[in-house]
């Protein structure tokens, strides 16, 4: 049976973000989940405000313990039981690229968003963000997990690695 996160147990926890210079770990997680979504891409202020809002939202919802097992949130890494990890999902954010066939021009497409996090043990009702990621659809279906794969791997690393140093978080070193 998959593990529930605290992310959609009804009472919810505390969210941060690795590495986070500020008290405001929300904030600095959409900031990351905007870079990722408009590196290349054509940006607006009201596009950017109703994205950030929506990003914003569902960490929140989290915190609060509000998302949708499966459809809003995912374990991963099963392959990996001593951390429990995992996905706030993000379907169909809408984007502007620039339109190949006219210069200057905008068109929307839709991308997935991954946000992957752990629970790590000894700290209470903590969610840590780890590292995000716009979901690479195109390919066939191995390609597809390969690459989900390798980003999961990553959010493990990033973990391992910052444990000795409770991940850049004052608040997970006492």
């Amino acid at each position: 049976m998959p593990a529930t996160s605290i992310a959609a147990n009804g009472t919810g926890g505390e969210f941060y973000w690795r590495c986070c210079a500020t008290s405001d770990h929300v904030e600095a997680a959409v900031d990351k989940l905007m870079e990722i979504i408009v590196e290349g891409r054509l940006n607006n202020i009201y596009w950017a405000r109703q994205t950030r809002t929506q990003f914003k939202r569902r960490i929140e919802a989290a915190k609060r313990g509000e998302l949708v097992p499966t459809d809003q949130v995912k374990p991963v890494g099963d392959r990996i039981p001593e951390v429990l990890m995992f996905e706030i999902r993000w379907v169909k954010i809408p984007v502007n690229e620039r339109d190949p066939d006219f210069p200057g021009k905008a068109r929307e497409n839709r991308v997935d968003v991954r946000l992957y996090f752990a629970e790590p043990p000894g700290h209470g009702a903590v969610m840590l963000g780890l590292h995000c990621h716009e979901k690479v659809v195109t390919g066939d279906a191995e390609e597809i997990q390969a690459a989900q794969d390798s980003e999961i791997a990553h959010a493990f690393t990033l973990y391992s690695k910052g444990f000795a140093e409770a991940w850049g978080v004052e608040a997970l070193k006492r």
